[in-house]
């Protein structure tokens, strides 16, 4: 909040999602090799391998082009897999307990850029079709901005679904998630933590340029349908 005050909200952002902090982190820890894409002069300063902008596209080919410029070899790509435990989770019995013999479906609209959200009517007329359909929805979000978005749809009259924001840690929804005949999200953290679980997921992106970059692949998670259509 200090630095959005001094109007370097976007510059911190920035750093962060450029893993800034990981290079640092692992100057200190004192690592053999340091590897970094193009870059401001703090990246330049503190790797030992610069990298010059590829061609690749997925952030999963990205990654491993990483390895492959230490190693030399091509690396093979895998599913990534978050291992949940629910039955040691007391909030997700808690929730199982309360929900049982329920048809439960997971719905995440929010991110961290307004024009990746999901538009409330839509939101309104899935929540409806699936209630007309027996399903319980299970909304999921964590920040003010997804707190303000449930607020709306129950000021628009969408009362029926269970407002899980801000309640879960990531563990904890990753737990939940297995409660969950499937998941539907935009494109956001959640949606890829559902399909890391194995949960059934249909990812909605509604800024089509970034499935490219982001989308799951379809032969790596057999389960996962990627909707970019009106």
């Amino acid at each position: 909040d200090r630095l959005r005050s001094r109007g370097l909200g976007d510059v911190y952002k920035r750093q962060m999602y450029d893993n800034d902090r990981g290079i640092l982190i692992s100057r200190l820890l004192n690592a053999q090799k340091r590897i970094s894409g193009p870059s401001r002069a703090v990246k330049w300063m503190l790797t030992d391998i610069h990298k010059e902008r590829s061609e690749l596209i997925h952030m999963q080919d990205i990654s491993g082009d990483f390895i492959r410029t230490l190693s030399g070899e091509n690396g093979k790509l895998y599913p990534i897999k978050y291992i949940t435990n629910p039955e040691s989770d007391k909030l997700t019995q808690k929730i199982a307990q309360q929900y049982k013999d329920k048809s439960i479906i997971g719905l995440c609209t929010v991110s961290k850029q307004k024009d990746k959200d999901m538009p409330i009517q839509t939101t309104i007329d899935i929540i409806n079709k699936l209630n007309s359909q027996g399903k319980t929805v299970f909304y999921f979000g964590a920040g003010k901005a997804c707190q303000d978005y449930a607020t709306e749809l129950k000021k628009n009259g969408c009362l029926k679904f269970v407002d899980l924001t801000n309640v879960t840690t990531i563990n904890e929804l990753a737990n939940v998630m297995q409660l969950c005949e499937a998941v539907i999200s935009i494109d956001t953290g959640t949606m890829h933590l559902a399909y890391a679980t194995g949960v059934p997921t249909v990812c909605v992106f509604y800024r089509k340029e970034m499935i490219k970059k982001w989308a799951p692949r379809k032969s790596l998670y057999k389960s996962t349908v990627v909707i970019d259509n009106d």
